[in-house]
C-alpha cells in the first residue's frame, strides 16, 4: 500500500511556503484580485448558500487559481517559473539545486492538463457539495413541517413508535457507506497533481489503489487545513466587530479574508501532497 510521512510532508510545505511567500505573493495578487471580486459578486447577490450558483459566479477566478495552483507544483518540484496573467514572474535566485524536468510528456501537455483537470474536479467537487446542501436542507424542511403538524394537533396519549431500532440501524449504515465512499473518493481530487508533475496517471492511480493512501491524504489534508482556518478565523472575528454585519466594509473585509485564506489553505495543501506523491513514486522506483 501506497503511504508517505504525511507530518514531514506537511511541515516541509508550511516551511516552503513562508520561504517563498515573497514570489508567491506576487504571482497570487492577479488571482486574489479575481477571487475577491468574485466572492464580492457571491456576498452581494446573497448566493452564500446557493452553491450551483455560487459556482458559475466563481469559475474564473478557480480557472486563474488552477493556473496558479499548476504552476506552483512545477515551482516546488522543478523551480520554474509561473505564468500568471500573460507573463512569466522571473524566478528569485536560490542555492538549492533542482532537477529539471525530464518527463515523457511536454511542460505544456503537463501544464494544461493539470489546469483541465483541476477545473472539471473543481467543478464536481461543487455539483456534490450543492446536491448535498440541497438533500439535507429539503429534509430538514420536512422535519420542521411535520413538527409544525404535530404540535398544532392535540394528543392524547403518546402511541409508541415503532421500528426506531431499525431505522437508527439503517441510518447507521447509510453514514457508514457515506464516510467509506468519500474516504475512497478523497485521492481522486488530488488528480491533476500528478498530470502536472509529469506522471503517469495509470501508473499513479495502480500506486494509491489502497485505502491507507487516502487515510494519508485526508491527515495531510487536515494538518495543513486546520491551523490556517483557526488563525483565520480568529482575524475574521477581529474585523467583524469592527464593521457592522451586512455592511459595505463588512462584505469587503470578508471577501478579502475568505480569498486570502482560500489559497493560502490551497497552496499549502498542494505543496504537501505534491511531496508525499514524490515520496510514493520515489519508494515505488526503488522497490523495482
Amino acid at each position: 500500500m501506497a503511504s508517505f510521512d504525511f507530518i514531514d510532508a506537511s511541515s516541509r510545505s508550511y516551511a516552503f511556503i513562508w520561504k517563498e511567500r515573497g514570489y508567491l505573493a506576487r504571482v497570487a495578487i492577479p488571482v486574489l484580485f479575481v477571487k475577491i471580486a468574485c466572492l464580492l459578486c457571491v456576498f452581494v447577490l446573497g448566493l452564500q448558500e446557493q452553491y450551483a450558483r455560487q459556482g458559475f459566479i466563481l469559475m474564473p477566478s478557480y480557472i486563474l487559481e488552477a493556473v496558479f495552483v499548476v504552476g506552483l507544483i512545477r515551482y516546488a518540484l522543478y523551480r520554474e517559473a509561473i505564468f500568471i496573467w500573460g507573463k512569466v514572474v522571473p524566478v528569485p535566485p536560490t542555492d538549492k539545486k533542482y532537477e529539471p524536468y525530464n518527463g515523457v510528456m511536454s511542460r505544456k501537455q503537463c501544464v494544461q492538463g493539470g489546469i483541465v483537470m483541476y477545473v472539471l474536479l473543481t467543478v464536481i467537487f461543487l455539483g456534490f457539495t450543492a446536491i448535498a446542501y440541497k438533500s439535507t436542507n429539503g429534509g430538514m424542511n420536512v422535519d420542521m413541517l411535520e413538527i409544525s403538524a404535530e404540535s398544532s394537533e392535540t394528543v392524547a396519549a403518546a402511541a409508541p413508535v415503532e421500528g426506531n431500532g431499525l431505522t437508527s440501524l439503517i441510518n447507521a449504515a447509510v453514514l457508514f457507506v457515506v464516510i467509506a465512499v468519500f474516504v475512497w473518493v478523497f485521492r481522486l481530487f488530488w488528480l491533476y497533481i500528478p498530470i502536472a508533475m509529469g506522471c503517469s496517471l495509470r501508473g499513479f492511480l495502480n500506486r494509491i489503489s489502497g485505502i491507507q493512501s487516502s487515510i494519508f491524504m485526508i491527515a495531510t489534508s487536515l494538518i495543513c487545513f486546520l491551523p490556517l482556518v483557526v488563525f483565520f478565523m480568529i482575524g475574521m472575528q477581529v474585523f467583524s466587530g469592527i464593521f457592522v454585519e451586512g455592511s459595505a466594509g463588512n462584505i469587503l473585509v470578508r471577501s478579502i479574508l475568505e480569498g486570502v485564506a482560500g489559497l493560502a489553505i490551497i497552496s499549502v495543501q498542494v505543496v504537501a501532497m505534491t511531496y508525499g506523491f514524490v515520496e510514493i513514486l520515489s519508494d515505488d522506483k526503488n522497490s523495482k
